[in-house]
């Protein structure tokens, strides 16, 4: 097992983050925002496969607006938990939230991988 790997262990899926020197692994599930340490023995390593995902999301931007602002406004749009905190929030001052009512589409394509010759 090493870190950046990827594995499974009691139910979470996630990259190796630690390795301790007791045995312990620390999986890390970015997407989930989970974490689990466990004994090295109970982690099972996964293989992988590489995807493209494209994220699209049609904004009226003015201009102005810096490209730091508007990708952290992208990435609160997809992610569906920080989407709905932010609608929440606003609703309960009482302003509108078109701002989080846009729905970004996400695509992934599988990336085919060159076979052992190249091609």
């Amino acid at each position: 097992m090493k870190i950046g790997s990827w594995a499974r262990a009691e139910g979470v899926v996630g990259i190796v983050a630690k390795l301790d020197p007791d045995g312990t692994v620390t999986v890390f599930n970015p997407g989930d925002r989970q974490m689990i340490v466990v004994p090295s023995a109970r982690c099972q390593p996964l293989p992988t496969g590489t995807v493209e995902a494209t994220i699209t999301v049609r904004l009226d931007v003015p201009h102005g607006l810096g490209e730091d602002s508007m990708t952290r406004w992208v990435a609160a749009l997809v992610d569906p938990v920080l989407r709905t905190n932010a609608r929440a929030a606003l609703e309960e001052q009482g302003m509108d939230v078109g701002a989080f009512a846009i729905e970004p589409s996400v695509e992934v394509v599988e990336v085919a991988q060159p076979d052992a010759e190249g091609s």
